[in-house]
């Protein structure tokens, strides 16, 4: 018989360590927590000093309201604040913080000092090592707080063990820093690690100038402004090129009433609007500013409130992605793919970064979306934007930027590209991408008007698969007769083809049918192939349309290149590879020694 000891009441220092593992997991949670603490105090300079990337010392400075010398000991002490008082507080949060644990539990696995000043009070500084107070003592300090917190988690070790390289938690801290320059443009930030500045940001900024500051002033031709609300809801931010896309998720910042939060809604929005301008595995440089009513959000979720709870999160999806959607459809560089253009329906939709009327802050320094870090990085320290990977400049070869319509065709280059010539530049368009743009979206229009016309075959086309595919594919047949490909079981493991999409005559049919395979069984089930309609139909534009080696007549060339004219998005293939690239006279001469 299992025996198990009394149940007992825990110790106040074994809660707060406990409390400690949930709020502080490394030194960026914990300079998150100070950050938030000074910008709920009002401050318009927070300073973040370090030591071998914050495990050694956390210091973080500001020009806030300050606390008075009779509260210094009560703000190390849990459930202490001054930012709630009621259970109605909670459904109403407008500040960072809120719990009264973080500078508790900070204390308990920590050395820390807390200095601060109330005009025209003289400044107090108490300290507090693994939870043990120090007698409160005078101390020179202008107005403001500074806490310092030496040798973080130095009385838990299993805790301390699991800490990365110096730089790489100092890279962390950078990326908290970066979200919170964003959010708060009125605030001046700057990052020290050990004596090195590495950070700075400028107090006071506009939106449009904190951008640069952080991002580089390329971001203006790569960046368009996007505002839209209704209901008391309203989503602001801008979205990027698909040009500029990265490997990871990084550049996606979202913020919920200028809280940053790491959202699985936002981001699916996001990247639903993005859906058929990016390769897989790519991911948009986005911001993404929420604004709702705090009753339809709650922020208490995470014990980092990093996450939030939406009540009504399809709302919000389709808010977000609605928002993200018309910028990039009405942006400078599609609009210029697609020869109509069509006028914005907001005053800052479109135009190049522009600061939208509504948001409430400014931005600026060190993260390079295009030229790297800046100046003031230091070489070790990896900038979380970069220029865009290839060994040709992005000035010598750009994604395609001139319509289609001033375009004249040359010829064709393998079988594969069509080349083209407008006024200086050189134009390649691969062929199979700017079929593949025009049939996804002329079967897309068919669907939303109603039907995909399909035609019978005269002769029918049968195939096999294995038991195992069989079974994945059987399910969805249906949904294929409503995008006009009409295909029936034949018994045993053969399928006969009956109809096809008009457009695709020459579609295969099999190879269509196994990428689905492959599909159901990375994703799971799907519960119906007209929810994954843009993908389901790019599919089938790849697979029916022309390949890489297939001659074209000038004629159907032409034709081909006057069609992308008349769609948006034609700068790329609903997969996200780019149908066309272009090169200037100029760098042509230059390759040739032309021009030195």
């Amino acid at each position: 018989m299992i025996s198990m000891p009394p149940i007992h009441l825990l110790e106040d220092h074994l809660i707060n360590k406990i409390a400690a593992g949930e709020v502080v997991e490394r030194p960026a949670s914990a300079v998150k927590e100070l950050v938030e603490n000074s910008l709920d105090a009002g401050a318009t300079q927070i300073d973040v000093e370090l030591k071998d990337g914050g495990k050694k010392l956390i210091l973080v400075r500001d020009n806030g309201v300050g606390i008075s010398k009779d509260e210094l000991k009560l703000a190390l002490a849990r459930h202490s604040t001054s930012k709630i008082s009621t259970e109605n507080d909670l459904y109403a949060i407008s500040s960072f913080g809120f719990r009264g644990e973080a500078l508790a539990s900070m204390a308990s696995v920590s050395k820390l000092t807390l200095t601060s000043r109330v005009e025209p009070e003289f400044a107090h500084e108490i300290g507090c090592e693994g939870g043990q107070f120090s007698e409160r003592k005078e101390a020179p300090h202008p107005q403001g707080t500074t806490v310092a917190l030496r040798f973080l988690f130095y009385n838990t070790p299993a805790r301390l063990k699991f800490l990365k390289s110096a730089d790489t938690e100092l890279a962390h801290i950078h990326d908290i820093l970066i979200s919170m320059a964003l959010a708060n443009p009125q605030v001046g930030f700057s990052l020290t690690c050990d004596q090195k500045k590495i950070f700075y940001v400028k107090s006071g900024s506009h939106f449009k100038e904190r951008i640069f500051e952080l991002f580089g002033k390329e971001t203006e031709q790569y960046c368009y402004p996007f505002q839209i609300g209704h209901s008391g809801l309203e989503a602001v931010g801008y979205a990027g090129h698909p040009q500029i896309s990265r490997s990871h998720n990084k550049n996606m910042y979202f913020f919920v009433n200028n809280r940053p939060v790491k959202d699985k809604v936002l981001h699916h929005a996001t990247m639903e609007a993005y859906r058929d301008l990016l390769m897989k595995g790519r991911y948009p440089f986005s911001i993404v500013f929420l604004k709702i009513p705090s009753e339809m959000v709650d922020v208490n979720v995470h014990p980092a409130k990093t996450e939030v709870r939406f009540s009504q999160s399809q709302v919000i999806h389709r808010l977000v992605y609605e928002a993200v959607r018309k910028i990039l459809e009405a942006a400078p560089w599609n609009q210029a793919m697609d020869g109509a253009r069509h006028a914005p329906t907001h005053d800052t939709v479109g135009a190049p970064l522009a600061a939208p009327p509504s948001l409430p802050f400014q931005f600026q320094s060190e993260s390079d979306v295009f030229r790297g870090a800046a100046s003031s990085a230091p070489t070790e320290i990896r900038p979380t934007h970069q220029s865009p990977e290839g060994n040709i400049s992005q000035k010598q070869i750009q994604f395609g930027q001139t319509p289609y319509a001033s375009m004249e065709v040359l010829g064709q280059f393998w079988g594969t590209y069509i080349l083209c010539q407008s006024d200086d530049k050189l134009i390649l368009i691969d062929q199979h991408a700017a079929h593949e743009r025009i049939g996804f979206e002329k079967l897309l229009l068919q669907y939303k008007e109603g039907e995909i016309p399909s035609q019978h075959l005269l002769i029918p086309e049968n195939f096999d698969l294995n038991p195992s595919q069989t079974a994945i594919v059987g399910p969805y047949l249906d949904d294929f007769k409503k995008m006009g490909l009409e295909v029936d079981f034949f018994g045993g493991n053969t399928f006969v083809v009956k109809s096809k999409p008009a457009l695709f005559k020459k579609l295969d049919v099999k190879s269509l049918l196994l990428d689905l395979v492959g599909d159901v069984l990375e994703k799971g089930k799907l519960t119906s192939l007209i929810d994954q309609l843009h993908a389901v139909l790019a599919r089938m534009s790849c697979h029916g349309a022309i390949r890489a080696h297939h001659l074209l007549t000038l004629e159907e060339m032409k034709a081909m290149v006057r069609e992308l004219d008349q769609y948006h998005f034609t700068s790329f293939c609903p997969h996200g590879r780019p149908v066309s690239v272009e090169v200037t006279r100029y760098e042509i001469e230059k390759w040739f020694k032309r021009i030195v």
